[in-house]
C-alpha cells in the first residue's frame, strides 16, 4: 500500500496545482484535472473541460509535458514520466501493482576456462530459487565460480496470474518525483 500512497500523493500534486491554476484565472476546481493523452487530437478535444480557467501560460507548460509530444519527437510513450505516472496511479485504483524483478541489468560470471556459458536469463519476472544461468563443465570445476548481478525491484501490474510490462521502480519515482519539484517550481511563475 504504500507504493500505492506515494504514487497517489505524485499524481494529486499534478491535480491540486491544476485547481490552482483555474482559481488565479477566476475559476473553480469543479470538474478541474491535470490532463494525460497520447493522442493529441484527444487533448484538443478533452483539455478545455478539464482546464477551465487555466492561464495560457501554464496551459502551455501542460501541452509541453503531455505523452504524445513523446511520441512526436520519436520516442516510445514508455519513456514520458508523466505517462508512467498515470499509468500507475490508474492501475492502483483498480489493479493490484506487484513489485517484481524483470529483468537483470548487469551480470558477472567468473568461471574456469573449461568450462563455458550454456545459458543466461537476463528477462524475468523472476522469483526465488529460478536459474538464470547455465555454465556447462566436462569435470567438476576445480576453482569456485562467482555470479554477480544486479536485480533491482519492479513494478509490475498484475490481475490474476502473471505480471504486465514492468519499469525499475525506484528509478521511475525518483525521476517522476524530479520532474514534478520541476514543475512545481516552473509553476510559481504562474500563480
Amino acid at each position: 500500500q504504500v507504493l500505492g500512497d506515494v504514487i497517489d500523493h505524485l499524481r494529486s500534486t499534478l491535480e491540486h496545482l491544476v485547481c490552482v491554476f483555474a482559481q488565479q484565472g477566476g475559476g473553480s476546481c469543479d470538474h478541474t484535472e491535470f490532463p494525460v493523452y497520447t493522442d493529441p487530437a484527444k487533448y484538443a478535444a478533452e483539455h478545455p473541460r478539464k482546464t477551465a480557467s487555466v492561464g495560457p501560460d501554464a496551459l502551455a507548460m501542460i501541452e509541453r509535458l503531455q505523452p504524445f509530444k513523446v511520441i512526436d519527437s520519436g520516442h516510445d510513450i514508455d519513456e514520458s514520466l508523466l505517462y508512467q505516472l498515470h499509468q500507475l496511479w490508474n492501475r492502483d485504483k483498480h489493479r493490484s501493482i506487484l513489485i517484481t524483478a524483470t529483468t537483470i541489468p548487469e551480470a558477472e560470471l567468473r568461471f574456469p576456462s573449461e568450462c563455458a556459458l550454456d545459458q543466461m536469463r537476463f528477462r524475468g519476472p523472476f522469483e526465488d530459487g529460478d536459474v538464470v544461468a547455465v555454465v556447462r563443465c566436462p569435470t567438476p570445476p576445480p576453482d569456485p565460480m562467482y555470479v554477480k548481478y544486479d536485480l533491482p525491484p519492479t513494478v509490475g501490474f498484475g490481475e490474476g496470474s502473471g505480471t504486465a510490462k514492468g519499469a525499475p521502480m525506484i528509478a521511475m519515482l525518483r525521476g517522476t518525483y524530479a520532474m514534478i519539484r520541476d514543475i512545481l517550481r516552473e509553476s510559481e511563475s504562474y500563480v
